[in-house]
Formats: structure tokens, sequence, C-alpha cells
């Protein structure tokens, strides 16, 4: 592709708006929903192998491509990211850790999902439960959860 000069890409674009030219400038513009002036200049005068932010989804991993101290490490990350989304559900009061292990089997695992649900959804849930059936209902746990989700951390 050939490159275009400096100053034909600084030139206004027939049809453009103003508001589109100015926004053009800036490499936000895709997310306005302009095309980025630049990104031919950028694009052309990147080596190969380095891929820009919105070609990334498009990057395709092969095996040999990570190492197994990155992919171990990304492991690591992908855990404490899904440990961190999961709430301590033993701080509501009548959830112990058997009973929030069977929550979380259910897919039960944050405050926000709790304090969503509706009477039914509660009724439904206490139906599934294996022990203390009437604990949902009777120790508001979505009243709770939305409680704790409110208090400063």
């Amino acid at each position: 592709m050939m490159m275009q000069s400096i100053p034909a890409l600084f030139a206004p674009k027939k049809g453009e708006t103003v508001l589109d030219y100015w926004m053009s400038m800036s490499p936000a513009a895709p997310i306005f929903g302009v095309d980025w002036r630049f990104a031919g200049l950028v694009r052309d005068a990147m080596p190969k192998a380095v891929a820009t932010p919105a070609m990334a989804s498009a990057v395709v991993l092969t095996e040999g491509d990570i190492h197994d101290e990155d992919q171990e490490e990304a492991v690591e990350e992908a855990k404490a990211v899904e440990a961190a989304a999961n709430d301590d559900l033993t701080a509501l009061k009548g959830v112990g850790p058997k009973m929030a292990a069977e929550l979380n089997a259910m897919g039960l695992t944050s405050f926000a999902q709790l304090a969503e649900m509706t009477e039914a959804n509660i009724a439904d849930l206490s139906a599934k439960l294996s022990a203390f059936r009437d604990r949902p209902a009777r120790d508001d746990w979505a009243g709770q959860a939305r409680a704790l989700m409110e208090a400063p951390a």
C-alpha cells in the first residue's frame, strides 16, 4: 500500500463534516464511528509482527507463541480475577462454609446475584437447597447482600 503524503492526510475529505474532520485526528475516532485519519500511516510504519489494539482480536496465537511461564502467569491471573469476582457468601447470616459451597455449586457466587433475586427466585433457591430451606427468605439473603454491597470495603 502506498503511503499518503502528510499534507494529504490533513486535507478534509469530500462530504466530511467539521466535527468528523476534527474527531478523525484522534486515535479514539473509531469509538465514535469515524475513521482515524492516521491509521494507514501508522499501519504502514509498523513492523509486520506488531499488532495495533484494533487488530488484537484478529491475532491468532499458536501453541509455540506462548512460553510456559507466560501461560502459567496468565492462568494464575485468571484465577485471581475469578476469585475477586466471587464474594465470601459466609458473610451472610445463615450461610456457613457448607451452604456457601452449595450456593457456589448452583452458580451463585456474588452478592450482586443474590441482591437481584425476586421472591420467586428465592422460592426456587429454597427448593433446591439440601438443608435449611427456609433460610434465604427468613434471613433475607437478598437484603443482606444489598447491604453488604453498599457497605464501604
